[in-house]
């Protein structure tokens, strides 16, 4: 316990490890020139201060003796599993990442896709064994077959991988020429890929086992297909929804009508009812693309997400004389509405009127207030009833309507 303490307590402290670093330096020379060769080749030989005199390294990254270590280990658990000397475990192989680009509809309805890539894969002359035929493993000579070497400075003692056999402990007599003692080749294969419907951009798919194969024969890596989806002039795909812009002349948004509006299956007609605002939207449930994660239900509209249609008004380019004419009439007509409202709401005894003394009524009029309405379906304008004599704001609604009639028929070639 006070070895591990005191060699805790020279680590940490610069002085005593440049120290230490010295003296063991000058103490065993010649030790440390027949272990030099295997502390470069590990990248170990800069711990705790120098390689040579003068060079000096004031921090140890624990990290990466965490990592040494783990391989010192690994490497001797895979010779105690192993049980012979029928060379190195077999390695699991590295995982393959790809790109694949596709159309909107294909990640929409889903597909099934071809590709072609370079993969490691098992060795045919050597069986992925790496040693040629007759060939075999043999202990290292210089680690004795333990895949550690022994180096002692002072009072540290440290086991660093072998430079010889890379830390395996053997040796392998006879190369496989064509795979260079690895047991694997680079080879061009073509993968089957399939697309699941509803896929977003930059999302990654899983192929297990597809991917290089293990040195030696050991198991194959997975293969990762990320997913390219080129854009669509209409839709985007946002979250599980699809939203598409679409515009509305000036005469449907404020009159209502029917409207092309686009889907997965192709353009439809939609209802709008009057008075529409621009940039208001319509939700389409269950017309949106398929949820990759499933909605917990087997029908398809729970699956699905929703189509979010956004409405924009549709201006024309330019106007003729007739249509500015018009615009200002309406504009005109609008104003004297809202002065027509406000005085109604100020005087309340324009309401009813007052019968004469003779009992006949000369001048008897009833008006019919003007209620907003948020009705989609429909839309109310104010309506004058007069009995006998028609008065000035009689006239003024008759020509109000023929004018909005007028500008109505011309807004139709907008």
């Amino acid at each position: 316990m006070s070895r591990i303490t005191d060699a805790y307590s020279l680590l940490v402290d610069p002085k005593r490890r440049r120290e230490f670093d010295h003296s063991a330096a000058a103490s065993g020379a010649s030790e440390e020139a027949s272990g030099t060769q295997e502390q470069q080749a590990s990248g170990f030989g800069d711990f705790g201060g120098s390689s040579g005199i003068g060079v000096e390294q004031e921090w140890v990254d624990p990290s990466q003796l965490y990592s040494e270590f783990s391989n010192i280990f690994g490497k001797m658990a895979s010779r105690a599993g192993r049980g012979g000397r029928g060379g190195p475990a077999p390695a699991r192989g590295d995982d393959a990442s790809v790109e694949l680009k596709v159309s909107f509809h294909e990640a929409m309805r889903g597909a099934r896709r071809r590709i072609q890539l370079k993969l490691q894969l098992p060795c045919n002359d050597c069986g992925a064994s790496g040693a040629q035929a007759g060939s075999g493993w043999s202990k290292c000579p210089m680690c004795n077959g333990t895949g550690v070497r022994r180096v002692e400075r002072g009072i540290m003692s440290m086991g660093l991988p072998c430079a010889k056999c890379g830390g395996v402990g053997d040796l392998l007599e006879h190369a496989c020429e064509t795979c260079s003692g690895e047991g694997v080749v680079s080879r061009k294969v073509e993968v089957e890929v399939e697309i699941p419907p509803g896929i977003k951009p930059g999302m990654e798919l899983r192929l297990p086992g597809q991917g290089h194969a293990g040195a030696r024969g050991g198991r194959r890596g997975h293969l990762f297909v990320l997913v390219n989806v080129e854009s669509h002039p209409k839709f985007r795909h946002i979250d599980d929804d699809l939203h598409a812009d679409v515009d509305v002349s000036l005469r449907t948004m404020l009159l209502g009508g029917k409207v092309k509006v686009p889907t997965l299956e192709g353009d439809v007609d939609l209802n709008l009812p009057p008075l529409n605002e621009p940039s208001s939207t319509r939700i389409l449930r269950g017309k949106g693309p398929t949820r990759i994660s499933g909605g917990g239900s087997n029908s398809k509209a729970s699956n699905s997400g929703n189509l979010i249609l956004h409405f924009g008004l549709k201006l024309p380019h330019s106007l003729t004389e007739e249509q500015k004419r018009l615009i200002h009439a309406f504009d005109q007509i609008e104003r004297e509405k809202t002065t027509a409202n406000e005085d109604t709401k100020t005087d309340p005894d324009t309401s009813s009127a007052r019968p004469s003394a003779a009992g006949t009524s000369s001048f008897s009029s009833t008006t019919t207030s003007t209620h907003s309405r948020n009705d989609a379906s429909s839309c109310r304008s104010e309506n004058i009833e007069q009995v006998g004599e028609h008065d000035q704001s009689s006239s003024s609604s008759f020509r109000g309507s023929m004018a909005t009639r007028r500008m109505a028929s011309a807004s139709k070639n907008w």
